[in-house]
């Protein structure tokens, strides 16, 4: 039997191996090829990311298949589900990061909610709780280790030295020293501010896109009545299969941030 310590370090050089993997199919690009690909999104408008180098460009990759794909596809139903296909991973992409479960959740975990619409609610939800509470007052806590804590209260003279300094310095930075407060709680803010900041192009117009788009999916999913698709976005006419390609490439480059 296998001990925890072995499993790991197998895991480990798995991982590794996978890395090395992408690595050597990312040196194996043509650089103007991959350069293109990451040309594609706006900076001002992309949606955060937060993959490294080689998954962003893999993520760029599947974007740009599925635009070409919707292009030569002359499926009403495969073209709105590829669409949603990239909004859909989007979020649950940006949810993981921001719930810090990313930790935790890989292909064969994932506490998600199962649905579209249950996982672009709880985002939306998400960032405007974040948003509404105070900063955590911990990322200004100096932490020391208890037998320090224990050598400086001994040291009366020192002790109160460093009380003074310790004011002061919350004092500075604004921030008040909660000592019986929990700081785990939910009364502060707990996301990364990092990731509340890249969040700031998620706002409300954005959600009602992305629902659209979903409940548009759930049609072209759940039945075989193509024009079922094309009434619900009002589409007439002999074009309307051209129309519907661009409702869906505009609707990849609106919620994804593309040029």
């Amino acid at each position: 039997m296998q001990t925890v310590r072995q499993q790991e370090g197998e895991n480990g050089v798995k991982r590794k191996e996978m890395d090395n993997s992408k690595i050597d199919k990312l040196m194996s690009k043509d650089k103007e090829e991959v350069m293109r690909l990451l040309l594609m999104f706006d900076d001002e408008r992309s949606i955060p990311s937060f993959l490294n180098l080689l998954d962003y460009v893999e993520f760029a990759e599947r974007i740009d298949r599925t635009i070409n794909f919707i292009t030569a596809s002359d499926n009403s139903r495969l073209i709105v589900i590829e669409t949603w296909l990239i909004v859909d991973h989007s979020i649950r992409h940006i949810l993981t990061y921001g719930l810090e479960i990313d930790k935790f959740c890989d292909e064969n975990f994932n506490i998600l909610p199962q649905g579209f619409r249950d996982c672009a609610l709880l985002l939306q939800n998400f960032i405007k709780q974040q948003k509404g509470k105070p900063p955590n007052p911990s990322r200004f806590r100096i932490n020391l280790p208890s037998e320090f804590k224990k050598a400086i209260i001994e040291d009366k003279e020192f002790f109160k030295q460093y009380i003074k300094y310790e004011e002061a310095f919350y004092e500075k930075v604004n921030a008040s020293y909660p000592t019986f407060v929990d700081l785990r709680g939910n009364k502060f803010r707990n996301v990364d501010d990092g990731w509340l900041k890249a969040v700031e192009k998620l706002d409300d117009n954005w959600f009602v896109k992305a629902n659209k788009l979903n409940s548009i999916r759930n049609y072209a999913a759940h039945s075989f009545d193509e024009e079922r698709i094309y009434k619900e976005l009002g589409l007439k006419g002999s074009k309307k299969i051209e129309k519907l390609k661009d409702y869906c490439i505009n609707t990849i480059k609106d919620l994804i941030g593309l040029k």
